[in-house]
């Protein structure tokens, strides 16, 4: 069996991050046929799972860049990566000296919580209402990270903010041995950086390398755009990258494809997972 899996924002989804009817309708029409297709994303469970309503994947999906693995058909999490009490101490240390703003995600129970310390930077604030309005996403705010999640796990942390400033803390936390730090341009806002800290354990390597052993794979086909795809490049058989793609990305590639605007990874798939008079390129079903 084979996998199809592709990152969302710049590369599945369109640039206003939403999946086009024409995407919709070419992957249900290829899974309906037998298609393997999942998705590997930053994003957590209550975007993705609005944003692709309309996609009838089968397959579980990666979240927050390999920090879990979730079944949207079962509404349950296969798979959790937590950070280590050491990395926990370190982050919220870090995040306290740094007066950083930002999201911290905790799973207990099957159930996450997005807390958050105060959104008074411009960016910080964007975000918070955007996942409010848009997808009706729930956030916890408390005082303290170190009071408010003393009991709890920590499964992400995410900020945004210009590159100068997110480099420092990410210097900081590269010291943590149990983290893993990713610093990659917001496709949405070009002078903006993301700054996502995870368990070492967690990767869209790793998590790739799960789905594929866990459900028998046999190899992987990866589509992306941004610098945090790369693991998957690596994890992944042969890897694309859309048109629109960072430089350093297309250069890892193995070919180039149309951009997200044009439906890239959608029509690609449609001219070469299916041969001639549509007869399955795969006949094992999932």
């Amino acid at each position: 069996m084979h996998l199809y899996i592709s990152d969302l924002d710049g590369t599945l989804l369109r640039p206003d991050a939403s999946i086009s009817p024409e995407t919709s309708r070419i992957l249900n029409h290829l899974i309906s046929r037998g298609l393997h297709f999942t998705v590997a994303t930053a994003r957590t469970e209550a975007t993705v799972k609005q944003i692709l309503e309309g996609v009838r994947i089968q397959i579980p999906v990666v979240l927050m860049n390999g920090s879990c693995i979730f079944d949207l058909q079962t509404g349950s999490y296969v798979k959790t990566e937590q950070l280590s009490e050491n990395a926990k101490t370190v982050l919220l240390e870090t995040i306290r000296r740094q007066k950083a703003e930002g999201f911290i995600y905790s799973i207990d129970q099957d159930r996450l919580t997005t807390f958050y310390e105060r959104a008074d930077r411009p960016e910080s604030l964007a975000f918070l209402e955007e996942r409010t309005s848009r997808y009706q996403k729930k956030f916890v705010r408390v005082a303290d990270f170190f009071e408010g999640l003393s009991d709890r796990s920590i499964v992400y942390y995410s900020t945004t903010g210009s590159r100068q400033d997110l480099e420092q803390m990410k210097m900081m936390l590269d010291d943590c041995k149990d983290t893993a730090v990713s610093l990659y341009l917001d496709v949405y806002q070009p002078d903006k950086c993301f700054l996502e800290v995870s368990s070492v354990k967690a990767s869209k390597y790793s998590a790739v390398q799960y789905l594929k052993q866990r459900y028998a794979f046999d190899s992987v086909t990866c589509f992306g755009d941004n610098v945090n795809d790369l693991p998957m490049f690596k994890a992944s058989d042969t890897c694309y990258a859309v048109a629109n793609a960072l430089p350093e990305v297309q250069q890892q590639a193995d070919d180039v494809i149309g951009s997200n605007e044009s439906d890239g990874v959608a029509r690609w798939l449609e001219q070469h997972v299916f041969i001639h008079q549509g007869t399955r390129h795969e006949s094992e079903d999932f």
